[in-house]
């Protein structure tokens, strides 16, 4: 996962920026940048970003596009035979439904686990867990959480813009050209592989 803090507007920036001197030098030290500040994100087991999909994660962010995790693709290891990166905004509300963490805290007293939201389950167990959800799935959503999935579903927007953009100016056969998952609350997915053989992470 990338550890992205930054706070831009999202935007797909006109090809109008590199046609002249001072935009060039403008974009290739915002690149530079975005390089360097990439190069420090890590995921929670301090991993960097695969540097074979390195460029294109800092791409995607100096369009303002922000993305949550990548992959090269290893085609001899567990995983994907292909590059994927995922998308969505940062600062996920801790609680999607109203009464969600107080119903996860009561049912950790009565079962005396210990509840930790960066864990697994938020530690407890698979079985506990999903109960907890079907209880509170039915509720309403939380007005952070519905805000958070409004900011999603704009980002999805302009990743569709500047994806289309790109296959349509890019020779490409059908399986190498880029192509974005269905959008949910959470965010979305890119991947260049054929459609028919595409796995989704969400």
């Amino acid at each position: 996962m990338e550890n992205n803090s930054m706070e831009k507007e999202i935007a797909v920036p006109s090809v109008e920026d590199t046609k002249t001197k001072e935009g060039i030098e403008a974009r290739t030290k915002e690149w530079e940048k975005m390089l360097a500040e990439v190069d420090s994100w890590t995921d929670a087991q301090g991993t960097h970003i695969e540097p074979g999909i390195k460029e294109v994660v800092a791409g995607f962010n100096v369009l303002g596009l922000k993305t949550k995790q990548s992959c090269e693709g290893h085609s001899n290891e567990r995983g994907l035979p292909y590059p994927w990166i995922s998308f969505s905004v940062a600062d996920e509300p801790e609680e999607r439904f109203v009464g969600e963490k107080s119903t996860f805290k009561r049912v950790a007293e009565e079962k005396k686990a210990l509840l930790d939201y960066d864990a697994p389950y938020h530690g407890l167990d698979e079985e506990t867990y999903w109960e907890v959800q079907k209880e509170v799935v039915n509720n309403e959503e939380t007005d952070e959480y519905k805000n958070w999935a409004e900011k999603n579903k704009k980002l999805y927007g302009k990743t569709l813009k500047a994806v289309e953009l790109f296959n349509s100016t890019h020779n490409l056969p059908d399986n190498l050209k880029l192509r974005v998952s269905q959008f949910y609350n959470q965010g979305f997915e890119l991947a260049s592989v054929d459609d028919e053989t595409t796995v989704w992470h969400w």
